[in-house]
C-alpha cells in the first residue's frame, strides 16, 4: 500500500505571514512613509489568506490556524492604521 504524504504548508506560511504582519505594523507606526507598512501588510495579508486555505482542515484549534489568524488581524489592523495617516499626509 501506498502511503500519502500530507505536506502541512500552513505552518510556514503562518509564520512567515506573522513575521511580515510584525514588521509591517512597526513601518507602519514608526516610519515616517507609511507605504512601506501598507504593502508590507497587504503582503502578509495575502500570506495569511494562505497559511488558512493550506492548514490541516480537521484540527480546529492547530497552531498554524491561531497564528494566521493573528498575522491577519495585525496585518488588517496596519492597512486600517496606515490609510489613515497617509489621508493624514493629503
Amino acid at each position: 500500500m501506498e502511503r500519502k504524504i500530507i505536506h502541512n504548508w500552513g505552518k510556514p506560511l503562518a509564520v512567515i505571514g506573522l513575521v511580515f504582519g510584525i514588521i509591517a505594523h512597526v513601518f507602519g507606526w514608526l516610519a515616517i512613509i507609511p507605504v512601506v507598512g501598507h504593502v508590507l501588510a497587504w503582503f502578509a495579508l495575502f500570506i495569511g489568506f494562505f497559511a488558512l486555505s493550506f492548514a490541516i482542515p480537521g484540527l480546529i484549534g492547530s497552531y498554524a490556524k491561531k497564528v494566521a489568524v493573528f498575522a491577519l488581524v495585525i496585518s488588517s489592523v496596519t492597512i486600517f492604521w496606515s490609510i489613515i495617516r497617509l489621508m493624514m499626509y493629503l
